[in-house]
């Protein structure tokens, strides 16, 4: 026989047979050396077998027809009674193997699902968790921009109070401003009041002594110029104090000017203020609306993650009958084989 060959009952026992026929006792060392193959475990029991074999032969030649006949007979019906058994075994056997298979198939087909279902709420958790941190980035940013915004309007509320402050102080100056202009008026009016009561006097000094006017032409003539250089005095007084009216008219222009533009910054600053305000209030309402986002994908995420762990655990549980049906697969096929050898010897006799 070519090395390497499969080594069978038939091939040992042609060799054994062999071995026989020369005059020797066939044995394990004997039979592996006429193959040229095969191992100590695999010939061993198929020699064991042709040498039962081979006396219940030789044990057959040496028994009586009848007897002999009798025994063919039993091993006939043990032969046949033990070759129904092996195929109701075996289709037991092929019943059970197929549902086991089915079993089995089915469970790879729900381990895997499981597996692919585990991955989608894996990566939806991890979807979810890197949204929460977008939210948590984003409330940050909104905190930081409330905080920023609030102390803008706490700036504004301070320069508006300062404006105010300012405002009061000009209308404080407005008002004394008007006041020393009315005394100067008062002041002036008083003087010209005198001076003209004066001149009146003068004028009533004068007509009660018109009659001496003509003796007195040189001291008329010194009042007169008295008088005019009065009236020019009186003259330049008045320019003067138009000159500083007009000069304050022109102050109080300057400061309603100032006042004006005060109200206009003051204007723009309450109007700064609403929108910061109005701002404040929208940040505040989008604050409130992530704290929402972010308790709802927390919930998301506990319940995906609770998900996540009982498909663990079914998928665990899935692998022990996995398990366990296999090993009860192999111990099926374990059986069965012991079977087999156990009704072969008979088939074989």
């Amino acid at each position: 026989m070519a090395r390497g060959s499969t080594v069978t009952y038939s091939s040992v026992a042609r060799a054994a047979n062999t071995i026989t026929e020369s005059g020797e006792s066939p044995t394990v060392e004997k039979v592996r050396r006429n193959l040229g193959s095969g191992s100590n475990s695999t010939i061993a029991p198929l020699l064991k077998r042709w040498k039962e074999e081979n006396e219940f032969e030789r044990a057959g030649n040496t028994l009586p027809t009848e007897v002999l006949g009798s025994v063919k007979h039993l091993h006939e019906q043990l032969k046949t009674r033990a070759q129904a058994q092996i195929e109701h075994a075996r289709e037991e056997w092929d019943k059970e193997k197929q549902m086991i298979t089915e079993t089995m198939t089915n469970l790879r087909q729900q381990t895997t699902l499981l597996a692919r279902e585990k991955e989608m709420l894996q990566e939806q958790k991890k979807e979810q968790e890197q949204m929460v941190d977008k939210l948590e980035k984003k409330l940050s940013l909104t905190q930081k921009d409330i905080t920023s915004t609030i102390g803008q309007l706490e700036v504004a509320q301070y320069e508006i109070q300062e404006i105010t402050k300012a405002n009061v102080m000009l209308q404080e100056r407005i008002t004394q401003q008007e006041e020393e202009m009315d005394r100067y008026h008062q002041i002036v009016i008083e003087e010209r009041e005198k001076e003209n009561q004066a001149f009146q006097a003068s004028l009533s000094a004068e007509k009660s002594v018109t009659n001496n006017l003509r003796d007195e032409v040189k001291k008329a003539m010194a009042e007169k110029t008295i008088l005019k250089e009065l009236c020019q005095r009186m003259e330049k007084k008045n320019e003067e104090m138009n000159n500083n009216a007009v000069e304050t008219a022109i102050r109080l222009g300057n400061m309603e000017t100032q006042n004006q533009l005060l109200d206009e910054k003051m204007t723009q600053l309450t109007q700064k203020h609403d929108a910061l305000s109005a701002e404040y209030k929208k940040l505040m309402n989008n604050n409130k609306a992530l704290l929402v986002d972010i308790h709802r994908y927390k919930t998301e995420s506990a319940l995906y993650k609770q998900r996540i762990e009982a498909m663990e655990t079914t998928l665990r549980e899935e692998t022990t009958k996995t398990t366990q049906y296999q090993r009860d697969h192999d111990a099926l096929v374990a059986e069965n084989a012991k079977l087999k050898e156990r009704h072969t010897k008979p088939d074989k006799k």
